[in-house]
C-alpha cells in the first residue's frame, strides 16, 4: 500500500511538470532457514530464462545474482551495439492470448511513450560519438519467460577510438532504469522510493585488453546472504500510469527470481 501511494504521489509530480518519467522501484525480503544454494540457482536461471544474461557477483558472504533482459552496450573493435528496452506485458497463458497480449504492447500509448523516453536518450547520448548510426523507426518485441518487452536495438560505428567504460559512463542511468530529465527523475526517486537500490540497475560487464566488452544493466535481481536476502523490480511511471497495474508488473518481474530460487523449473512455452 505505502509503494502505490508513492507511486500515486509521483503522478503527481509527472503532471505538474517536475519530471517526464520517473522509474520505481521496490523490493522484496526473502528468508531461507536453510540458507541459498547459489550454484542451483544458477542453474534454474539458465534453464528458466534462455533469452537472458544470466549473471552472479560475489562479493564476501554477498552473491549478487539474477537475469537480465536489457543490454547496456556492447564494444567489437569500433563498432557499438545498445537496446533500448522499456514497456512490459505479461504473457498469455496460450498462444491466442500471447499473440493478442503483444499486439496490444506494439500499440499501447502508455508503452510506447515510456519506451521513446529511452530511444531519445540513448540515440542523443551515442550519436556524438558515432560516424553512421543504425535505429529502428519502431520498436520490437524481445519475449522472455514471463514477460514481453518493447525493444529497439541501436548500432553504429566509432568516429574515434573511446574506451568502453567511458561509453558505459555516459549511458548510465538510462531513462529504462532512472526516469527523464534524469536529474528530476532521481531527486523524485530518492524522496519516494524508500529503498536502498545497492548494486540493483548497476552496469555489469566485462572487458578485455583490447578495449571490446559488453555491460548489462543488473534488474531482475536478487542480494542473497546466508539465510535472508532481497529482490528488485522497478517499472517506468509516466502520467498515464496506473499505480496498481505497476504494482502487479513489478510483481511479475519478481517471478524469475523467486522461481530460480525455489526450485520452481519453467516450462518454457511452446509458441515464441
Amino acid at each position: 500500500e505505502e509503494w502505490i501511494k508513492s507511486v500515486e504521489e509521483v503522478i503527481k509530480n509527472i503532471k505538474t511538470g517536475k519530471s517526464n518519467k520517473v522509474v520505481m522501484a521496490r523490493s522484496l525480503k526473502l528468508e531461507n532457514k536453510k540458507g541459498f544454494c547459489i550454484p542451483l540457482i544458477i542453474n534454474n536461471l539458465i534453464h528458466n530464462e534462455p533469452q537472458t544474461y544470466i549473471y552472479a557477483l560475489e562479493y564476501k558472504d554477498i552473491c549478487f545474482i539474477g537475469a537480465s533482459p536489457e543490454r547496456l552496450v556492447k564494444k567489437t573493435g569500433n563498432y557499438v551495439m545498445s537496446a533500448c528496452l522499456a514497456g512490459a506485458a505479461k504473457r498469455g497463458n496460450n498462444l491466442r492470448e500471447d499473440i493478442s497480449i503483444k499486439k496490444e504492447l506494439l500499440n499501447d500509448s502508455k508503452n510506447i511513450k515510456e519506451h521513446k523516453y529511452v530511444v531519445d536518450m540513448i540515440k542523443s547520448s551515442l550519436e556524438p560519438l558515432l560516424e553512421t548510426i543504425e535505429i529502428a523507426e519502431r520498436p520490437q518485441l524481445l519475449t522472455n519467460t514471463n514477460l514481453v518487452h518493447l525493444y529497439t536495438p541501436i548500432k553504429g560505428k566509432l568516429k574515434s577510438y573511446i574506451s568502453l567504460l567511458e561509453i558505459v559512463e555516459i549511458l548510465h542511468p538510462t531513462p529504462a532504469l532512472n526516469g527523464t530529465p534524469t536529474n528530476e527523475a532521481r531527486e523524485l526517486i530518492r524522496y519516494f522510493e524508500k529503498i536502498d537500490r545497492g548494486w540493483y540497475g548497476g552496469p555489469l560487464g566485462w572487458v578485455n585488453l583490447d578495449n571490446d566488452g559488453e555491460f548489462i544493466v543488473a534488474i531482475r535481481s536478487g542480494c542473497l546472504k546466508k539465510n535472508e536476502g532481497y529482490l528488485f523490480a522497478g517499472c517506468g511511471i509516466v502520467d498515464q500510469s496506473n499505480p496498481l497495474m505497476e504494482y502487479e508488473e513489478t510483481r511479475i518481474k519478481f517471478q524469475p527470481m523467486l522461481n530460480a530460487i525455489s526450485g520452481s523449473i519453467t516450462k518454457n512455452h511452446t509458441y515464441k
